[in-house]
């Protein structure tokens, strides 16, 4: 019983700590930041000319994922992001597509827009969270690139597939 007391008070603790993070922020830093995760979905999943079911099914879960797998630090970010994730995600695609060359310049200047709001954040949440952000954006990326391996190489190869 002590033990689920601890764990529901470093949540708490954790979220506190998010919160006031944020608080340094305006409300639009916020919600650029909350949209994040989106923007860098949308610019990793562009690399073939759309954003496909696959991967954009793979970031909205992956969203999910994160609200309880991601640095304890971040967690209660994820949640907040996940709970307008698959609504941003779309507008991101919507706002986006076609993804030619001068939707994805503008794609990257939003991802860029980023780094100077992070930078507003304590140093090492910053840091964190600009490493799930990456994370996040190379798992979108490596979703199309693991279906078609896992069709090809269904057994792990040592040195191949590994």
């Amino acid at each position: 019983m002590i033990e689920k007391w601890n764990e529901i008070l470093i949540s708490e603790l954790i979220l506190a700590y998010m919160i006031q993070e944020l608080k340094k922020l305006t409300a639009a830093e916020q919600a650029i930041l909350i949209k994040a995760p989106a923007l860098v979905s949308v610019l990793a999943a562009s690399t073939d000319g759309e954003v496909n079911s696959t991967e954009k099914k793979e970031a909205i879960s992956f969203s999910f994922v994160r609200t309880f797998s991601a640095h304890p630090m971040v967690k209660g970010y994820y949640e907040e992001v996940n709970k307008t994730f698959e609504a941003n995600l779309n507008e991101m695609i919507k706002r986006f597509t076609p993804l030619n060359e001068a939707n994805i310049e503008a794609l990257k200047t939003e991802v860029a827009n980023l780094s100077p709001i992070i930078a507003k954040l304590d140093r090492e949440y910053a840091r964190i969270l600009h490493a799930s952000l990456k994370s996040f954006a190379s798992h979108v990326k490596d979703v199309d690139r693991s279906v078609v391996e896992d069709f090809i190489f269904p057994l792990p190869i040592p040195g191949l597939t590994d």
